[in-house]
C-alpha cells in the first residue's frame, strides 16, 4: 500500500478531528507517507453520515463523501470520556509527531487534551489545531463551519454574486475547509522541519475565517474606504471587461482573462475579435482608459461573442495565447481528458464492488508516483481498532475486554 519513498514515512499522527477541514490535513499527511489514526467517538464522525445530502450513499462498503478526507487513515473507535479512553490516548500520543485537532477550546481543556496540557508532557509533538474563528477575540468559542466562518463571515457569501442578484450566494461545503486544511498541513511541515533543527515541538493554529481572510485578501484590501473599491459587482459594469465572461452563440459561457492589457489589447483585437480598429482606439489603448470607459467595451464584446460558438472562439483564442477558459459545471470535471492526464482524479473500487471517481490531494512529487488506495479497503468505525491498541502494547484479552467496558469499539470481522 505504500511506497518507501514517501517524504513522511515514519511519521505518526493522532487525527482527532471531525467533518471536513482538519480531516483534511489527516488526509494529506496520510497520502504523503503518514501513519494516521483516526480517533472518532464510538458512534462515528457525524460526517459519515453527510453524503445523503448530495445524493450518494454512505453506509460502511461505500462513502465516498466520507472517503474523501479519509482514505490511507486507520480508524479507532474511542470512548474518549472513560479512564480507559484516556490512557489509550496518552500512549498514542507518546508515540505521535503530530496532533491534529479542530474541537474548541473549551471542549480540550475539558479533555485534557489543549496544547498546554500535552507541551510539557510530549515536547516533541506537533500539535495542529484549527478552530471557526481563531483562539482569541468575543468569537473564539463559537461553532463554527466552512459555510459560517469561511463564506459568510468574510463577505464572499454576498459579495461574490453579481449586483443585480442581491441575494447570497448558495456555498459550497468544503471548498474553505480544503483550503484552511492544506494550508495548516503545510505549516505543521513546518514546524516537523523546524523540530529535526531544535528538536523541540510547537503549536500549529489556523481558523477557517483567518484563512478566508487571506484568500479574499485582494477584496477585503480594496474596499477600505481610503480606495473605495466596492462589491459585489454588476455583470453589466465589469471593471475589466477583458477579464471577464461573455456568453457564446451556443449558450455556454466563456471567461477572458487578459492582465497585461498594453500587451495583448492589439492581438486580441486582431486575431481574436477581428476587430484592428478597437486596438488604435483611445478609450480602450491603454488599461486606464479602458476601465473609464468598461461599460462601453463590455457592451462591444457582449454583441461580439454572441456572435460564434464557443467552440470557434476557443480556437482563436489558443491561436492567440490568451488565458481563456469554458465555464464548466461540476458534472464535467470528471470526464475532463486534462484532470485525467494529470491523475487529479482517480477511479476507487469501494467494498460494496461499486466503483466511483474521486478527487486526489492535488500536490505531486518527482521523486515517487502517487498510488491509489487499494480496491476495496474501507473507513469503517473502529475497523482498525485491534490493530492499534496491539501497537500500543494491548493484549488480545485486554483489546476484548475494553470493548466490553465500552472504551472502544471493534469492526465486524
Amino acid at each position: 500500500m505504500r511506497n518507501d519513498d514517501l517524504p513522511l514515512k515514519g511519521v505518526r499522527v493522532v487525527d482527532f478531528s471531525e467533518f471536513v477541514a482538519a480531516p483534511a490535513v489527516g488526509k494529506l499527511l496520510a497520502d504523503w507517507g503518514a501513519d494516521v489514526v483516526k480517533v472518532e467517538k464510538i458512534e462515528g464522525d457525524v460526517w459519515r453520515y453527510y453524503g445523503m445530502n448530495y445524493n450518494m450513499p454512505c453506509n460502511p462498503d461505500e462513502n465516498p463523501l466520507f472517503d474523501l478526507e479519509h482514505l490511507n487513515k486507520k480508524f479507532l473507535a474511542l470512548n474518549i470520556k472513560t479512564a480507559e479512553g484516556k490512557e489509550i490516548m496518552d500512549r498514542m500520543l507518546s508515540k505521535a509527531d503530530i496532533f491534529v485537532t479542530n474541537f474548541r477550546p473549551d471542549a480540550l481543556d475539558r479533555l485534557h487534551l489543549s496544547y498546554e496540557d500535552l507541551a510539557p508532557k510530549y515536547p516533541r509533538l506537533i500539535y495542529g489545531h484549527l478552530l471557526g474563528y481563531g483562539e482569541k477575540g468575543p468569537d473564539s468559542e463559537r461553532a463554527g463551519f466552512d459555510v459560517v466562518c469561511y463564506w459568510a463571515r468574510s463577505g464572499a457569501m454576498i459579495d461574490f454574486v453579481p449586483a443585480e442578484y442581491n441575494v447570497p450566494l448558495t456555498a459550497p461545503y468544503g471548498f474553505g475547509d480544503h483550503i484552511t486544511g492544506a494550508t495548516l498541513t503545510g505549516g505543521i511541515c513546518a514546524a516537523l522541519y523546524r523540530r529535526e533543527r531544535t528538536g523541540k515541538g510547537d503549536k500549529v493554529y489556523i481558523s477557517l475565517f483567518g484563512s478566508a481572510i487571506f484568500g479574499t485578501s485582494c477584496m477585503i484590501t480594496s474596499t477600505q474606504e481610503k480606495y473605495g473599491d466596492t462589491f459585489p459587482r454588476y455583470l453589466s459594469r465589469p471593471t475589466n471587461p477583458v477579464g471577464h465572461t461573455y456568453q457564446c452563440k451556443d449558450g455556454r459561457w466563456l471567461l477572458v482573462s487578459i492582465l497585461a492589457h498594453e500587451r495583448y489589447w492589439p492581438v486580441f483585437c486582431e486575431k481574436v475579435i477581428d476587430r484592428p480598429e478597437l486596438a488604435a482606439d483611445d478609450r480602450f489603448s491603454t488599461k486606464a482608459a479602458m476601465i473609464k470607459n468598461n461599460t462601453t467595451l463590455y457592451e462591444i464584446l457582449k454583441t461580439t461573442f454572441l456572435s460564434k460558438d464557443s467552440e470557434d472562439w476557443a480556437a482563436l483564442l489558443d491561436a492567440a495565447d490568451i488565458a481563456y477558459e469554458r465555464v464548466k459545471h461540476f458534472s464535467e470535471v470528471t470526464k475532463d481528458p486534462q484532470a485525467w492526464a494529470n491523475e487529479f482524479i482517480f477511479e476507487h473500487t469501494f467494498r460494496s464492488g461499486n466503483t466511483g471517481i474521486l478527487p486526489r490531494t492535488p500536490v505531486q512529487f518527482a521523486s515517487f508516483k502517487m498510488e491509489n488506495p487499494p480496491a476495496g479497503c474501507g473507513t469503517r468505525i473502529g475497523e482498525h481498532t485491534r490493530e492499534v491498541l496491539l501497537d500500543l502494547g494491548y493484549t488480545e484479552s485486554e483489546v476484548e475486554a475494553l470493548e466490553k467496558r465500552n472504551a472502544v469499539k471493534l469492526a465486524p470481522q
